[in-house]
């Protein structure tokens, strides 16, 4: 757990839940031209006309409030190990000022990137927080052990694949391990209350794709990143701690599960960022990487809320800056509150509060799905459908059937 490695069948599996949402809003959205961006508008076949109802908004309300938490607790989770880069490196000791500073730098950066807007604040942040990202593997390939690293990382992908069900369900009920109910339950949970806005996220910006470029590439890439980055640190740091037990000689050896159990993750984490050749570089550069990970996830929510909470919103059209605005000071306002009661473990509990509140959202969005491809009968999974124009209210019937009806003559054309 030293690189938040969770386990491996979640990792994948919170990734399913995130598509599984964005296709009924990206399909409603871009297709059907729907003008709103809402949980409720993409769960319009099941709710009916309590879309706009109590239910409809009572599912919009969990949603914004369940999305605040969670990009609260992911930015109170990610401080302690920019704090421990800078404590390692500059020899800045940690504390709540700190993580304050921190936070309102992170926050800045979220505010002129949500001002900015999607293509020239939130795009830039993102595919610069890539590069960091992939330059970092690169470089852990390079200088580390590398044939190790890769017997290590594909003996992991046998481990996992043949240990799938019991990773999965793993609770240990019968005994006093508590980590089950400290990180598997929780990020379960946590990335649970992630699956709507990752929907929506997603949905806004896949205009022109198809359902299966969606899915195929949405699935392969975004498993792969985390694959990459955690199979190449979380393997170079089960070999530093092979090393360390069985005492190798001439290699670089660190026993990151005592500093865990010590110091806790983000100082294990630093300590093993620490080994590598240019090990105070490294982690300066990772303490960049984070602190851009917390703006994007900030200005990502922000956008999203914002969009929610229009009423109206057009395929082309962006949410007002000032609203943008208001929801990334909304969202650091609730981390420093969260930091000021209780920190981390405050924060775990809150991101359990924020899944919970999103089930609704998430059963709504796959029900809806569901019955969209029953009622369009697996035609927009085959053919390209034409919008339907945002005034339209007609009924959820087969395309197939409205293209013979408009293609028969009408009466007046058959008498001439």
């Amino acid at each position: 757990m030293v690189f938040g490695l969770s386990p491996p069948p979640l990792g994948s599996q919170r990734w399913c839940t995130y598509f599984i949402a964005a296709l009924p809003i990206a399909y409603l959205f871009h297709i059907r031209r729907k003008p709103v961006l809402r949980i409720s508008a993409a769960s319009e076949i099941v709710l009916g006309k309590q879309t706009n109802g109590f239910i409809g908004r009572a599912c919009d309300v969990f949603f914004i409030w369940g999305l605040l938490f969670c990009t609260a607790v992911t930015m109170c989770v990610s401080l302690p190990t920019v704090v421990a880069a800078l404590n390692r490196v500059f020899g800045i000791a940690p504390g709540f000022k700190v993580e304050l500073i921190v936070l309102i730098v992170s926050a800045c950066i979220a505010g002129w990137s949500v001002w900015s807007g999607l293509d020239k604040g939130i795009k830039v942040l993102s595919d610069i927080n890539v590069v960091i990202a992939l330059a970092m593997v690169g470089f852990g390939i390079l200088v580390g052990p590398t044939s190790q690293l890769f017997d290590i990382f594909t003996n992991a992908i046998g481990k996992m694949l043949g240990n799938y069900m019991n990773m999965t369900f793993w609770i240990s009920p019968f005994s006093d391990n508590t980590f089950p109910r400290d990180w598997t339950i929780f990020y379960a949970l946590f990335w649970a209350g992630y699956g709507p806005f990752m929907g929506l996220f997603i949905a806004r910006i896949s205009r022109g794709r198809t359902i299966r470029e969606l899915i195929v590439w949405g699935m392969l890439g975004c498993i792969a990143g985390g694959y990459l980055i955690h199979g190449v640190f979380g393997s170079y740091t089960l070999w530093l701690q092979y090393n360390a037990v069985h005492h190798v000689e001439g290699k670089a050896a660190l026993d990151a599960v005592a500093i865990l159990k010590q110091s806790g993750g983000a100082a294990a984490m630093m300590a093993v960022l620490d080994t590598l050749p240019m090990g105070k570089i490294v982690m300066c550069v990772y303490c960049v990487f984070s602190t851009i990970f917390l703006a994007t996830s900030v200005d990502s929510g922000c956008y999203v809320v914002a969009s929610v909470a229009t009423k109206r919103l057009g395929v082309n059209d962006d949410p007002a800056r000032w609203h943008r605005s208001f929801w990334a000071f909304a969202q650091t306002l609730l981390a420093v509150g969260l930091l000021a009661i209780g920190g981390l473990n405050v924060a775990k509990q809150f991101g359990n509060f924020s899944g919970a509140l999103m089930a609704l959202p998430v059963v709504l969005l796959t029900l809806s799905w569901l019955l969209i491809v029953r009622y369009e009968k697996g035609y927009l999974l085959r053919h390209y459908m034409k919008p339907v124009p945002a005034d339209s209210h007609d009924e959820w019937t087969d395309p197939e059937q409205q293209a013979e009806k408009t293609t028969q003559p009408s009466p007046e054309q058959t008498k001439n």
